[in-house]
């Protein structure tokens, strides 16, 4: 399973990340130099997983199994019959939708660019605050050496 940093489009640098690497832990908007133990994904694109790389089986999913604006999402343990866990990713613009209602995508929380801020479910417009970019880990990695033998 392909490892990536989920970067938010507007101001690629923040990302996709957490608070804790714990269940029920809070998805937030994390600087990029964050450690990665916070912030580095592995997405199975056949079922729409996205789990923590360090967390073993903790996977995005929405506070309360809940797919309803404004419900933060969190980190649960995986589990694939349930539906609220998969993810739809859109190439134009860049939106990670709730494969379980498309209506709904992932979205930072009024826009506000600071680490920490929440990262929640919210009826998909397609604005700045909804769209992310995959950055794979073995892009990152070429990217540094690249910088160190420059």
């Amino acid at each position: 399973m392909p490892s990536f940093l989920i970067r938010y489009a507007s101001d690629p640098s923040f990302v996709l990340g957490v608070e804790e690497k714990h269940e029920y832990a809070r998805v937030v908007l994390r600087h990029v130099t964050t450690s990665l133990k916070h912030i580095l994904w592995d997405i199975n694109f056949d079922n729409g997983a996205i789990r923590l790389n360090s967390g073993g089986q903790l996977a995005v999913a929405p506070k309360d199994g809940k797919i309803a604006q404004e419900i933060p999402l969190l980190l649960k343990f995986y589990n694939a019959s349930d539906a609220t866990q998969h993810w739809e990713f859109s190439d134009n613009p860049g939106l990670i939708l709730a494969a379980l209602n498309e209506r709904f995508c992932i979205d930072n929380h009024g826009g506000v660019k600071k680490d920490g801020n929440t990262i929640q479910l919210f009826p998909k417009h397609g604005g700045d605050n909804q769209q992310w970019l995959l950055r794979p880990l073995a892009e990152l990695k070429v990217a540094l050496e690249s910088a160190a033998n420059a």
